[in-house]
């Protein structure tokens, strides 16, 4: 009972992110919406930022399993934007709201989830310092991040996947050279 209640909690929020910024909601709109008290949301949920908390884990759990390998940092990108287009006007509307920073917290999860497990396709075959390989990777992280983070301040018109294509152009083999030029170092060192 408890899981169906908290389902429809969701899909109330949801339905009403869809239709209005955040703000604009309430926890009595929420209850009029699917039909229970305002004590059973607060039995479940300790406000709506609980509330937002739990779709973006849930969100970043279907995220995870849904990409178990990534194979390009266009790919690490495109993923990473897909967390957000797939609840466009939801995830917009947290994250013009007092829950951004919710939001964003998850968003790091993801690129760095998507960063990682690019950056294990592409390791070279000799050891490099695990700070210069930590090092590339945060750097490609804040990279995906901050492309996603322009892109949702934009409002998300662009075509991200085609944006993601012209840099990916530009920027093609760079995280291999970087990794390359990090194991040289180490060998150089040596």
């Amino acid at each position: 009972m408890a899981s169906f209640t908290k389902r429809e909690i969701r899909s109330s929020f949801l339905r009403l992110l869809n239709e209005r910024p955040m703000n604009q909601i309430t926890v009595k709109m929420i209850v009029e919406d699917c039909g229970i008290n305002r004590n059973t949301f607060y039995y479940h949920y300790h406000d709506l930022q609980d509330l937002v908390e739990e779709i973006l884990t849930e969100r970043y759990e279907e995220f995870s399993r849904s990409y178990p390998t990534i194979d390009s940092l266009r790919r690490a990108a495109e993923t990473s934007a897909a967390f957000v287009a797939e609840m466009r006007r939801p995830i917009l509307n947290i994250y013009h709201s007092v829950s951004r920073d919710i939001f964003e917290r998850y968003l790091w999860k993801v690129c760095d989830r998507a960063v990682r497990d690019y950056g294990s396709t592409i390791s070279p075959k000799e050891e490099i310092d695990p700070k210069d390989r930590e090092a590339i990777f945060r750097f490609y992280k804040y990279v995906c991040f901050g492309l996603i983070i322009d892109w949702l301040d934009e409002g998300m018109h662009e075509d991200i996947e085609k944006f993601t294509g012209r840099i990916h152009k530009f920027h093609e083999g760079m995280p291999e050279e970087m990794l390359r030029r990090a194991a040289e170092k180490k060998h150089n060192i040596s």
